[in-house]
């Protein structure tokens, strides 16, 4: 038995993910290329076990000309798929066979435009990111007996983690309703706020979101009942964590580097890396102050003890975009996330307490932490 395992373990370290162009007309990628997904088959037989659909980040492109320059990238097109899925071992997939979405729509696989967009006279340009995810899918079903799996966890990163928010009910939706369906975004809940100054009150995250919104025609693909009442704002975490059915295990700092950076254009943060070493901090005393605000301001739109009681999360208090190293209640994020997934947890709810306060800090100083003061 025990050299069967130790057999196995060298078989998946050795294995690389495959890659399968789904050719279809409807799946395309930003620059029109065939969209494509990558999967590493786990130990279940004919689809059974543990699934894992991980959904890449990326941004968003925000305009046109935003995704017309995406397209040239490996964020708008599947033309280095095969090279990537080749080089991603199966080690670190375990018995679960684990999908992996990449990401080449620019709107978190939201958008859904049949026509091509006519960028330029020479240049079509595809938005249809949700049709990739629901083709993927549709592959899944017929070629790997996804239907037939036991617990799926929906997982993503970044605008990953948004598209975790976005469309994991959906994904529900096409399973059975004996499969366990759980999401698990991290670094996703991007909040509704502006800038505080920092920059042009007409260069705002939410902004942004509205035009990829109607850009991307993501109103097809997004929940109706959260459209009904807030419109265009359920594109955003904030607003459509209220409306969401399936069960979510929140990954998330409360200030996140990214949106320090990108959301409230702090000056002292660009240019700052996203991983150490990090250069020192740099930041004046009323940058120090927004950052420590922006904690507040996530805080009070995540709003965790209104959210379901099945739901769970891990709340870090550093400056990072991910979960740090640290632990939380003697739990790193994925012991934190396991004990939620397996009910074994005291609390669905593991919160960086700085000097008592689920606001306060940044106060984490796990070496992968940026600095603060910054």
């Amino acid at each position: 038995m025990v050299f069967a395992t130790l057999l196995a373990a060298a078989v998946l370290s050795t294995r690389s993910y495959e890659y399968i162009s789904l050719n279809n007309d409807d799946a395309r990628c930003l620059d029109g290329s065939f969209y494509g997904i990558m999967v590493c088959q786990g130990a279940g037989s004919n689809g059974k076990g543990k699934w894992v659909l991980s959904f890449q980040g990326g941004g968003w492109c925000y305009n046109e000309k935003e995704c017309a320059e995406r397209a040239a990238t490996a964020l708008g097109s599947s033309a280095t798929y095969p090279a990537v899925a080749a080089g991603k071992s199966c080690v670190e997939t375990g018995d679960a066979t684990t999908v992996e979405f990449a990401y080449c729509d620019g709107a978190s696989f939201s958008g859904n435009v049949l026509k091509a967009y006519q960028y330029n006279s020479s240049f079509e340009m595809y938005f249809r990111g949700n049709r990739n995810m629901d083709v993927g899918l549709d592959y899944l079903f017929a070629h790997y007996g996804l239907a037939n799996a036991d617990t799926v966890i929906v997982s993503g990163g970044s605008a990953g983690g948004l598209t975790t928010f976005l469309h994991a009910d959906h994904i529900a939706s096409r399973l059975p309703a004996t499969t366990r369906v759980v999401g698990n975004p991290t670094c996703g809940f991007f909040i509704d706020h502006g800038n505080d100054g920092y920059e042009a009150s007409t260069v705002t995250y939410p902004l942004q979101m509205q035009y990829v919104y109607l850009m991307q025609n993501a109103s097809s693909s997004l929940s109706q009942e959260c459209q009904n009442d807030l419109g265009w704002k359920c594109i955003m975490a904030p607003h459509a964590v209220k409306y969401i059915k399936t069960p979510m295990f929140i990954s998330q700092s409360r200030f996140d580097q990214w949106q320090l950076d990108n959301e409230l254009f702090l000056p002292c943060l660009e240019g700052q890396s996203y991983g150490p070493p990090y250069k020192p901090g740099v930041c004046n005393a009323t940058e120090n102050d927004s950052i420590q605000n922006w904690g507040k301001y996530l805080m009070d739109q995540l709003n965790y003890t209104q959210l379901p009681s099945s739901w769970g999360g891990w709340v870090d208090a550093c400056i990072i975009h991910g979960v740090s190293t640290g632990s939380i209640d003697g739990k790193t994020n994925a012991q934190a996330f396991d004990a939620w997934l397996t009910g074994n947890g005291t609390s669905h709810w593991s919160v960086f307490k700085c000097n008592g306060s689920e606001i306060a800090g940044p106060c984490n100083t796990a070496p992968d932490c940026a600095p603060f003061p910054a």
